[in-house]
């Protein structure tokens, strides 16, 4: 479909833990897994045997795994595969791709959500790109809601060993991503790093046993952050700060715990 952007997929998925504080690495696909509790996998389109094993055994012992549309289409000599969609991932995430809408401009579907976790969000858009799943042992996380494949799952969610896979069929806007990032979160036990206000990035870095939080102030107004104990502040005063911190607008606090 001319209207995919693997970039632009690509950026909203980052975005939607980015937004929660969640720090993110973009790593080879063949990278140890083993440090990860949760692993994106957007558009695998080229899926070799030897990375689908890779996530085979990272979700066997125990991680989460997110898989989009489009995954498992070609082998690593660029041949389409002789099995149905996904593919090598299709007994890991419990699924098969029967049937997809590859739709134009102008064309537009929505999905309900089943679980209870998600139920409460309003039917959210989705186009480009719409995949009709037929689960093989995963459970329905949301479903389409127009044209002739109304009923039928967008979503699934898979347990396979002692670990979790979910497969997204289609492509929504960043209110899709941002609800999975948080559920996905949730399943594979990852916690943001600090709460903060709208317009304050938080990371981390640890040096030796010693934590380093950067607070970084994008908005134009000052912001206020609890942090959750005492830390050095490396930039401004040598006393130790604790409780409620002030950040100026553009401005930045590099803390070391204390």
């Amino acid at each position: 479909n001319p209207l995919f952007s693997y970039p632009a997929h690509l950026h909203q998925l980052y975005r939607a833990f980015h937004d929660r504080h969640v720090a993110v690495d973009i790593v080879a696909p063949d990278a140890d897994l083993s440090a990860y509790k949760l692993v994106v996998a957007p558009a695998l389109y080229v899926l070799s045997n030897d990375t689908a094993d890779r996530l085979r055994r990272f979700v066997e012992a125990g991680g989460v795994l997110l898989v989009t549309q489009r995954s498992g289409v070609k082998d690593e000599a660029n041949a389409v595969v002789d099995r149905p969609l996904p593919g090598l991932l299709a007994a890991l995430c419990g699924v098969e791709v029967e049937e997809y809408d590859s739709l134009s401009a102008d064309m537009h579907n929505a999905l309900e959500f089943l679980l209870p976790e998600l139920a409460l969000l309003p039917p959210l858009p989705v186009g480009v790109w719409c995949d009709v799943l037929r689960p093989r042992g995963a459970a329905v996380v949301a479903r389409y809601i127009q044209d002739y494949y109304a009923g039928r799952p967008a979503i699934t969610w898979n347990r396979f060993g002692k670990g979790q896979a979910v497969y997204v069929g289609t492509i929504g806007d960043d209110r899709l991503y941002g609800a999975l990032a948080g559920w996905l979160l949730g399943l594979a036990g990852v916690q943001a790093i600090l709460p903060v206000p709208e317009g304050v990035e938080v990371a981390e870095r640890w040096q030796g046993a010693r934590r380093l939080l950067f607070l970084l102030n994008h908005s134009d107004r000052d912001q206020e952050v609890l942090l959750d104990g005492s830390y050095a502040d490396l930039l401004g005063s040598p006393a130790v700060r604790a409780g409620t911190v002030t950040i100026p607008p553009r401005d930045i606090l590099v803390l070391l715990s204390a």
